[in-house]
């Protein structure tokens, strides 16, 4: 499994594309090596007869989930079942991976005339983005470029082109792959012994089953239908002062449009804001906050890395070192675009260590990043901490986060929280001259953090139920 995760990793950040290619490549090999071990009726056997009615909780946790496994996996099956649940294993791994590589490798640009083009954006924004030799500005799908784009840019037409090569990302060759990736899935499904790919994936989850998930998403439509038309209703009247013939608001209005709002009704001018949280800062500040909150410190780790961007660090718990992770944090040509931990090393008590990345897509050094960003920094860090704290256990399967997924959000969402208190945020949140980021906008900022709520979980509410309505007839 940890050779696994580290050319899994390597495959989606290396800078040379031969190595990421490598790696994909390595990580379908080891993916059929573990498919081959979750479908062997002699290792299914073997762990069946172990007698752990005497052993402790977690040993006992860790036979039954693995025993668990070996059934979703189509274990009991006969020959010629578990040889094409084996085929299809493999298909489902490399089209996944095709899948992303599309989306990492395609970056686009939307190309610009001059700079009267970005009236609206940062000065350090409108700095970085000089014309080239052709007198054009490019500005890029990738997060430090496109996000700003889309809240400040005043060009309305331009921030729907934006929006438009943005979305496009991997499309067309990704609907092809995505088409295979589904009719996989609900063959493999069917064959281990379930109507459709929801009804696998949900087997060893909380929810238990697609129909729960769905009434669950249908509960919190329920909840969150009102507050959303209203916090639409605002952005729709605030349009309507710029564009009195607006009918309705456009999806890549509302970062600017809600910008606006939070501006004028609270106060919040995100471009003032930006100016306090540098990246240097910002990774000092979530450091501090951590070494202190869990007691633990975090040293330079003297090791390679696959990129002269990518630091290393080992954590320390007093002497003793329980855990090391990777940041790399900054975008480049071929790499994983989004924001997420990405496991290296499983840790196995007394045996060996844990080892995680954090892979981002943020502006560098000094430069301002966005404050959503920061919330995005401490977040995924929860993650990454999450796996090192959890990565001591005597068992691969119970160890790091892999124990229980219906958990593995609960610790980023609480350490993100801390970006509103200001005791915390005041020791890091800093402009270029050293001043604090003041208090009373920092209040304004917690009364107006609420405000679209309802139609950011709307809108999660819907790419789960699409989600689902591609594995199941529920939506």
């Amino acid at each position: 499994a940890t050779v696994s995760s580290v050319a899994q990793s390597l495959g989606a950040v290396h800078p040379d594309a031969e190595l990421r290619n490598a790696g994909e490549t390595c990580a379908q090999e080891l993916s059929k090596v573990a498919s081959d071990m979750s479908l062997s009726r002699p290792l299914y056997d073997a762990v069946s007869g172990l007698e752990v009615a005497d052993a402790d909780d977690v040993t006992r946790h860790s036979v039954e989930k693995l025993l668990l496994s070996f059934r979703l996996s189509g274990v009991d099956k006969d020959d010629a079942t578990r040889a094409r649940i084996g085929e299809l294993n493999d298909k489902i791994v490399a089209s996944g991976q095709e899948f992303d590589r599309n989306i990492r490798e395609d970056v686009r640009y939307l190309e610009l005339d001059s700079a009267e083009d970005l009236a609206g954006l940062p000065e350090d924004y409108i700095a970085a983005h000089p014309p080239n030799d052709d007198g054009k500005i490019k500005i890029s799908t990738q997060y430090p470029d496109v996000f700003p784009f889309f809240e400040y840019a005043d060009r309305d037409d331009l921030r729907k082109k934006m929006s438009m090569i943005y979305g496009q990302r991997g499309y067309p060759q990704n609907e092809e792959v995505l088409h295979k990736l589904i009719e996989a899935r609900h063959e493999l499904a069917q064959l281990i012994g379930f109507n459709n790919f929801a009804e696998l994936v949900t087997a060893d989850k909380m929810a238990g089953s697609p129909e729960r998930v769905a009434a669950f998403i249908d509960e919190l439509k329920g909840y969150t239908g009102e507050v959303q038309d209203r916090e639409y209703e605002v952005l729709l009247a605030r349009l309507r002062q710029d564009v009195p013939e607006a009918e309705k608001v456009q999806s890549w209005q509302r970062s600017y449009v809600q910008s606006k709002v939070s501006r004028e009704q609270y106060g919040v001018d995100s471009k003032v804001i930006r100016q306090y949280f540098s990246y240097n800062n910002s990774r000092a500040g979530l450091f501090s906050l951590v070494q202190e909150l869990f007691g633990v410190r975090m040293e330079p780790w003297d090791t390679k890395t696959w990129h002269e961007d990518v630091e290393a660090y080992s954590l320390y718990d007093g002497d003793v070192e329980i855990g090391r992770f990777y940041l790399d944090m900054h975008p480049r040509e071929g790499k994983y675009q989004h924001a997420a931990m990405f496991p290296f090393v499983i840790g196995i008590e007394g045996r060996q260590l844990p080892i995680a990345g954090l892979i981002c897509n943020f502006p560098k050094g000094d430069e301002p990043i966005q404050f959503s960003q920061v919330n995005t920094f401490l977040h995924e860090f929860g993650h990454l901490i999450h796996w090192l704290f959890a990565g001591h256990q005597d068992w691969s399967n119970v160890s790091g986060i892999s124990m229980e997924w219906d958990f593995v959000e609960a610790p980023s969402q609480m350490l993100q929280e801390w970006v509103w208190d200001y005791e915390t945020v005041s020791q890091f949140a800093r402009n270029a001259e050293g001043e604090a980021l003041p208090e009373e906008l920092h209040k304004s900022m917690v009364a107006e953090r609420d405000f679209g709520i309802g139609m950011r979980t709307r809108r999660q509410l819907s790419l789960a139920a699409l989600s689902l309505s591609m594995y199941c007839l529920l939506y």
